[in-house]
């Protein structure tokens, strides 16, 4: 499975189909720890495997299992070496970093006319994978889990720092574990914030997992009400798909809670910069990308060498437009 959350989240079409293909098949998913929560309890899979960090150990791991089997939704290496070392019979990837020898089913991925991959949205991607192998449907929907301890966990957060219950809820996640060239300006989630506070009489809870704890702080900070999660626990991944799940909107930049949010079809304003809307554009009926294009974009750089074009001349009042079009209530 990918290590990413959003492309995680981007992949359970692809597993229903997966599902589809073979009904009677125990179907296990080998996922790091981090984002095994995403999955736990959902229905179309068996069993999550919580690998061992790369290595000899988990190419044991795997050939203990005897899988017969290997789908790799991965495009690296790494993972087809391991999977081939595994003693497992079949192997299906796409081609690319020079592991076409290692595979036994090798599709190719889509290029555009100067040779390079041609942007295509990584649900596609995944589900075109998964159906050369049998009939998976066109249904690209993300899906989650959401267990009873999890929605219990995050109304106890919730009700810990003053919401009640009926109070819409806005979602603004300034992070992203990619890096900083996705980020956008905590002052600028702060006016969005608080002019969404004042127009509609909705509160805002900011988002935030390890590391990000500066940022939520800067945004409760710069609010002139502090919005919910200031100063708080981080939510594990579990109670925050909960979370998400309650937001009336959610303010986010170009990560996971993004693709979270698209599975409970929450409405979503996506501020982007250095990567390609053609990667993940899908699923637009409850989404908004507020968007630059500039000379030197999309990089898809972690940090940006330059002078960060591509989020800066994103403003407060065209994010504001762009809730307002997507969702008048705010």
């Amino acid at each position: 499975m990918p290590n990413w959350v959003g492309d995680v989240v981007m992949a359970t079409p692809a597993l229903r189909g997966l599902r589809a293909v073979f009904p009677e098949a125990e179907i296990t998913l080998g996922l790091k720890p981090y984002v095994a929560p995403l999955l736990e309890g959902w229905a179309p899979i068996d069993r999550l495997m919580l690998l061992p960090a790369k290595g000899l150990a988990r190419v044991t791991a795997m050939r203990r299992e005897g899988f017969d089997l290997a789908v790799l939704l991965t495009n690296s290496f790494g993972s087809a070496i391991e999977s081939r070392l595994a003693g497992i019979g079949r192997r299906l990837g796409y081609r690319g970093d020079g592991r076409a020898w290692l595979l036994t089913d090798r599709p190719r991925r889509p290029r555009d006319a100067a040779g390079g991959y041609r942007p295509t949205p990584m649900v596609r991607l995944y589900l075109d994978l998964v159906a050369t192998l049998g009939e998976v449907g066109d249904d690209e929907h993300y899906e989650l889990p959401v267990s009873d301890p999890d929605e219990a966990h995050v109304r106890a957060w919730l009700e810990a720092q003053g919401w009640c219950e009926g109070q819409p809820l806005i979602g603004l996640n300034p992070g992203a574990r990619f890096g900083a060239s996705k980020l956008w300006r905590a002052d600028r989630f702060a006016a969005v914030g608080q002019a969404l506070e004042e127009r509609s009489g909705a509160r805002c809870v900011v988002l935030a997992g390890p590391g990000e704890e500066p940022l939520r702080d800067a945004i409760s900070q710069a609010m002139g009400r502090p919005p919910l999660g200031a100063g708080a626990e981080l939510l594990p991944l579990g109670p925050l798909k909960a979370l998400i799940r309650r937001l009336a909107l959610l303010v986010t930049t170009d990560s996971g809670p993004r693709a979270i949010a698209q599975a409970f079809d929450v409405p979503s304003v996506v501020v982007m910069g250095p990567t390609h809307p053609g990667w993940t554009d899908a699923q637009r009926a409850h989404s908004v990308i507020v968007r630059h294009d500039v000379p030197c974009g999309p990089c898809h750089l972690p940090r940006c060498p330059t002078d960060h074009a591509c989020m800066e001349r994103i403003t407060v009042s065209e994010v504001l437009q762009a809730v307002q079009g997507l969702s008048p209530r705010f």
